[in-house]
């Protein structure tokens, strides 16, 4: 653990974390003796792998193990053939771990190095996508993209746009998946911009193959869609916007040509906001009326289920009733009675017509 903990200590120039939020940043200058001979190292890769799939290490020293990985892969030296040697063995080892990692904030700085790692293994390498994309990535990383936390999110977004420059045949309701998929991260993260332009990044991947997945979406889907493909010109906009506000707070004077087209676009960012804004509004009257037409019916529903209900019970008591009347009539006692009082009657229209 010492020992891993010196290594990634020299081949890291920053490792912070906070809030939800890492930072990893690999160096590639200045490259140390210390570190052309680790690259040496017989076995190397093998130990470091060893320790990453070791569950009874602390999670700290397999992460610690993964940047080592990370950082031999990304080495820009003619002598460093790590990266060619080892590529399916990381990849192998790598995926299997982010499928098994369940997604809780806890496993959040494991699973986002693991990804960053893969990113420098893949990295100038159509045969290491290739490799890749046999692990399953693609529906891997949409699950992440689905799960976890936005930095997560960034870098799955990250690894998976590569693996999509050349996207293997998917099924219609793949197309569906991967289109919700997005969607719903896109309103759970609708207040954090670095998520967002993941997001853009990807659905513009996707929007190619999507013809089919877009089929019979909603108006909320359709709106989202329609904020997603503006996400840039909305960014964009509040750029100028700032610009703007800063050249006033230092009290710059543009020219008459820099001025008329930095208000044009500020004239153009505020009418396409408000058009969403105005879209965004009457979705939500669209909404509240849907709902409470939903509502309506339900309510209706339940009136014919109860009124069923009750005719069932009614119906029930009713059978029951006549079942004990016709009990009642035929019991034993007086099926004898009503024979014997027929056989009384025989005997005396018998007498009264002079038979014996």
């Amino acid at each position: 653990a010492n020992c891993l903990h010196t290594l990634t200590g020299t081949c890291m120039t920053s490792v912070t974390s906070g809030d939800d939020k890492y930072n990893l940043s690999l160096s590639n200058t200045n490259v140390s003796e210390s570190v052309q001979q680790m690259l040496k190292t017989p076995n190397l890769c093998d130990v470091l792998l060893q320790i990453v799939s070791q569950i009874s290490f602390e999670q700290n020293v397999r992460i610690d193990a993964v940047l080592v990985i990370a950082y031999c892969c990304q080495l820009q030296l003619e002598s460093n053939t790590f990266r060619h040697e080892h590529a399916s063995a990381i990849i192998a080892t790598f995926c299997a771990l982010l499928h098994s990692l369940p997604s809780l904030p806890f496993y959040a700085k494991m699973q986002h190095s693991l990804l960053i790692a893969l990113t420098h293994v893949i990295q100038d390498s159509a045969l290491n996508v290739s490799i890749l994309r046999e692990q399953h990535a693609i529906p891997m990383l949409f699950a992440l993209i689905e799960k976890s936390s936005a930095s997560v999110v960034v870098h799955s977004v990250q690894l998976l746009l590569p693996l999509l420059s050349h996207p293997l045949p998917c099924t219609h309701n793949d197309q569906v998946h991967r289109l919700n998929v997005v969607l719903n991260a896109w309103q759970k993260y609708e207040h954090d911009a670095r998520v967002q332009t993941s997001l853009y990044c990807l659905y513009r991947k996707l929007q190619p193959l999507l013809e089919n997945g877009a089929d019979n979406m909603d108006r909320l889907q359709q709106h989202q869609i329609v904020k997603i493909l503006n996400h840039s010109k909305l960014i964009e906009g509040q750029q100028w916007l700032a610009l703007k506000n800063e050249f006033i707070a230092d009290g710059i004077e543009l020219t008459d040509a820099d001025a008329k087209e930095l208000t044009l676009k500020i004239e153009q960012y505020e009418k396409l906001k408000a058009q969403l804004v105005l879209a965004e509004n009457s979705l939500k009257t669209v909404v509240a009326h849907k709902v409470q037409q939903n509502l309506h019916a339900l309510t209706e529903k339940l009136k014919l289920y109860k009124a069923q209900k009750n005719a069932q019970i009614y119906n029930k008591q009713n059978r029951k009733g006549n079942v004990l009347t016709a009990s009642i009539k035929m019991n034993k006692d007086e099926k004898d009675q009503m024979l014997s009082k027929s056989l009384q009657i025989n005997e005396t229209m018998k007498k009264v017509l002079g038979g014996v």
